[in-house]
């Protein structure tokens, strides 16, 4: 287990300075969030033991705020000390929440989580911008973003991540096992921004709808009519500075 610091350090690492990017506190923040978010969906264990808090700008990780409090709106700094040891799991949950999240920026991160379960049940009989430390807890980010899986290609890399893990090599000569490693396949090795990987990831998620037990419906439309419409509302965010 990591500490909240320490997943800090990996997202501070993939800040490319010279391309203009930055990290805020803020921003960071949330990285950690999300990252401990779906460590607890697709491995099954808490990436950090401690707890979040829902603050009035959103999730907070208290260690992690005392770390860079004085930082205010500036960019944090590449970490200067030893990294820790990363497990390669957790690395390629790590990476895809950067894939996800990290072409949000602070603001747009703080939007998501203010319309998310786990944050607003936490602050329930709180006003706006009221001081809250009321915990998050675990129990209750799993289980939201495990049934949540956003209808988005964007999100396509923790269904891949979500369909190969929760198959076991018991599985390994089902047809449905197999199924989903065709599409998980064609996902990753399609180019990026492709309808044929867009494609991929809106068959992934319906696949693990399915099996949860749930429906999949395409919202509008069939799945290429879907990804148009998602294209169209990504083009939008980018232009309004959400990403």
């Amino acid at each position: 287990m990591l500490t909240a610091g320490q997943v800090a350090d990996y997202f501070l690492l993939q800040v490319d300075e010279d391309a203009g990017d930055a990290m805020t506190h803020l921003r960071l923040q949330k990285l950690v969030y999300y990252a401990q978010a779906w460590h607890l969906v697709l491995a099954r264990t808490p990436l950090i033991a401690e707890d979040f808090e829902a603050w009035a700008h959103g999730p907070v990780a208290p260690s992690l705020y005392r770390d860079y409090r004085d930082c205010g709106w500036q960019s944090i700094p590449r970490p200067n000390r030893p990294i820790a040891a990363i497990s390669p799991w957790t690395q390629e949950i790590l990476g895809r929440v950067w894939d996800v999240y990290g072409r949000y920026s602070a603001t747009g991160l703080e939007a998501l989580t203010h319309h998310e379960r786990p944050w607003l049940e936490a602050r329930r009989g709180c006003i706006p911008h009221e001081p809250c430390q009321a915990t998050i807890t675990k129990v209750a980010i799993r289980e939201f973003y495990a049934n949540n899986m956003p209808i988005d290609p964007a999100y396509a890399p923790f269904a891949a991540l979500h369909a190969t893990r929760n198959h076991g090599e018991a599985r390994a000569r089902d047809e449905s096992y197999r199924a989903h490693l065709q599409v998980a396949h064609r996902f990753h090795t399609a180019p990026i921004d492709s309808d044929e990987r867009a494609l991929a990831g809106v068959e992934l998620s319906a696949r693990l709808a399915a099996d949860r037990g749930e429906s999949y419906q395409a919202q509008g439309g069939d799945a290429r009519a879907v990804i148009a419409r998602l294209r169209r509302q990504q083009n939008a965010v980018r232009e309004t500075g959400g990403a």
